[in-house]
């Protein structure tokens, strides 16, 4: 039996002055199609309440725009508007496009604000691509922005170019974007085609347990009618990181936006905030997975010596 399933694996680029300039110039582009739609989406509300005022009913008054009607206006606007939209993949547009429609989407369901015009300075460098990838050893390729050089290798990664290889795994989209530390990652989105062998979907016959991630505990486990067997207390390696990162980002808050200190503060050549962050985040990584083995290992022990 065969079943879809969906990864990412997200590498470290090592990426020259020039190649840098180039992503730059890709974020602006995906940050100039998402302001030119939150433009279309908010002189279209100012329409649908002019209509309000004017006592037309809900069922006659002005369609929100979807992603495809943006999508057609965007296809539909003169070349003087994006001169340099020919430098850049179709894909980036459009996935500006479909993030203004869900931020929009959202607006109308109650769920988040009316969606905000991105600024160079306050919105994160990003940008997806859908087509023309590729993944080698050492390397990817992105549509229009050639091979960008992975800085390390990862066990993640030769899988997923074994899968690649075999035909069992299919590239979706990669997402480039630069993090705080002032290093540009990609992270590749893939679906695979997980075989599974038949036993294993039958239902167990053993006890049935729950475990419940959390943060002050790790994990607890208890059984179907309550009853906790086993906790796991949270590394305090992580939490000291947690305390200290807490009390950069209020020193950071406390900073008026757009000053000075806060650029400071904020900025990717800043000790202040940045440099935390790159050991909490290898604590988190190599911390969260250890309640997996803390946990299954003594239960099925005493499963096992109790079946026997």
């Amino acid at each position: 039996m065969a079943c879809v399933g969906h990864g990412a694996v997200r590498v470290r680029l090592d990426v020259t002055d020039v190649q840098a300039g180039m992503l730059l110039r890709a974020a602006g582009a995906r940050r100039f199609a998402f302001n030119w739609a939150v433009a279309r989406i908010k002189a279209n509300a100012d329409q649908w309440q002019a209509e309000a005022s004017y006592g037309i009913s809900k069922a006659d008054r002005i369609k929100p725009l979807s992603y495809f009607t943006l999508g057609k206006l965007w296809t539909a606007e003169p070349p003087e508007v994006a001169p340099w939209g020919a430098e850049h993949s179709t894909w980036t547009f459009r996935y500006a496009l479909r993030d203004a429609a869900i931020a929009h989407t959202a607006f109308l369901a109650g769920k988040r604000r009316f969606p905000k015009f991105k600024a160079r300075h306050r919105d994160r460098a990003r940008f997806t691509v859908r087509d023309g990838l590729a993944l080698e050893a050492g390397r990817v390729r992105i549509a229009k922005y050639g091979w960008l050089r992975i800085a390390a290798p990862r066990p993640a990664q030769a899988k997923l170019r074994r899968l690649l290889r075999r035909g069992h795994a299919t590239l979706q989209h990669i997402t480039v974007a630069r993090h705080t530390d002032g290093h540009w990652y990609a992270t590749a989105n893939y679906t695979c085609e997980a075989r599974i062998p038949a036993e294993q979907h039958t239902p167990p016959a053993g006890p049935v347990v729950g475990v419940d991630r959390g943060v002050k505990t790790a994990a607890v486990v208890a059984t179907a009618n309550g009853k906790v067997t086993d906790e796991l207390p949270a590394s305090r390696a992580l939490r000291g990181r947690l305390r200290q990162v807490k009390h950069l980002q209020r020193t950071v808050s406390r900073a008026r936006k757009g000053s000075a200190n806060r650029r400071r503060a904020t900025s990717p050549a800043s000790a202040a905030l940045t440099r935390p962050q790159q050991p909490f985040a290898r604590t988190r990584c190599t911390a969260s997975p250890r309640p997996s083995p803390a946990l299954t290992a003594p239960w099925w022990s005493r499963t096992s010596r109790r079946g026997t």
